[in-house]
């Protein structure tokens, strides 16, 4: 079983800008595997990434809005690990709706 580190985020930004722009950070380290989107409100990601890159992603990512504290020091490892990201989105109203064209 993979090691699993929890990060949480506050973006002040606006979602789509915000998005954008944690997107490239989390690429230029490891890879989205999945994620969810909660409205305009927040979004969850997983992402794999190699251990020893966990502290460059929390730091860039810190770099770029409020982020609770990294609770474990990650290993200085080579393997895969999963960070599960958690982002809310400050600007957000909750009133997003996303229309599904009628077949």
């Amino acid at each position: 079983m993979k090691n699993r580190y929890f990060l949480k985020g506050f973006c002040g930004k606006d979602r789509a800008v915000g998005l954008r722009e944690v997107e490239e950070i989390v690429n230029n380290r490891g890879f989205i595997v999945d994620f969810k989107m909660f409205s305009d409100i927040a979004i969850s990601m997983v992402v794999e990434i190699e251990e020893q890159k966990v502290v460059a992603l929390y730091q860039a990512l810190k770099d770029y809005m409020t982020m609770s504290d990294l609770k474990e020091e990650p290993r200085h490892s080579e393997k895969e690990c999963v960070v599960l990201l958690n982002i809310t989105f400050t600007r957000g109203s909750g009133k997003m709706r996303i229309e599904v064209p009628a077949s």
